[in-house]
């Protein structure tokens, strides 16, 4: 259904499916199975990932050896091959994980069992791991191009008690974040 209703139009095929999951969100006789269309996201976002521009990640050095104003003045960008999704509807990065071979992690059906997921391609490949809805808000200030400081209070308001050093600690060395063109610019 979904190939008629929106046929590829690059021949490229690993692109094909942009819109898949709005389109199983769409179907009124998938709607008990509300965690399809974020499984749906997240494979399109393996995809993305995978075929991203290649970027520099930070350099958490280099951001160490900045003073107290320099930092405040930061603005971090999400790499181009970073992707992130909170699944708020259950289990969507367990089930994608299990149906791409890793059948020994356990599902969780608890009612409210979110789970947040990070993919990047920091070696040619693409990794993903767990984040909580702290990372996802910080990931997604960046996107929307606030300072770290800006990042940081959107981390603490998804989750207050949020080490926000560590969170930061784990982007970076994921690799998920990039200076940004407007940081660049200001130094």
């Amino acid at each position: 259904a979904h190939v008629h209703a929106a046929p590829p139009r690059d021949a490229r095929l690993l692109l094909y499916g942009e819109g898949f999951a709005e389109f199983l969100a769409a179907q009124n006789d998938l709607r008990a199975l509300p965690y399809l269309t974020e499984v749906a996201q997240l494979d399109r976002a393996w995809i993305e990932s995978h075929v991203a521009a290649d970027a520099v990640p930070a350099d958490a050095a280099a951001l160490a050896s900045r003073d107290a104003a320099a930092l405040a003045r930061t603005r971090l960008a999400p790499h181009p091959a970073a992707r992130w999704r909170w699944a708020a509807e259950g289990p969507a990065r367990t089930i994608w994980r299990r149906e791409r071979g890793q059948r020994d992690d356990p599902i969780d059906w608890t009612p409210g069992a979110a789970e947040g997921t990070l993919l990047t391609r920091p070696q040619d490949e693409v990794l993903w791991q767990p984040i909580s809805a702290a990372h996802c808000a910080f990931l997604d200030a960046c996107a929307a191009g606030a300072t770290l400081p800006a990042a940081a209070a959107a981390a603490l308001r998804a989750e207050p008690d949020t080490d926000v050093a560590a969170l930061l600690a784990l982007l970076l060395r994921a690799g998920s974040l990039c200076e940004s063109q407007a940081d660049q610019d200001v130094r």
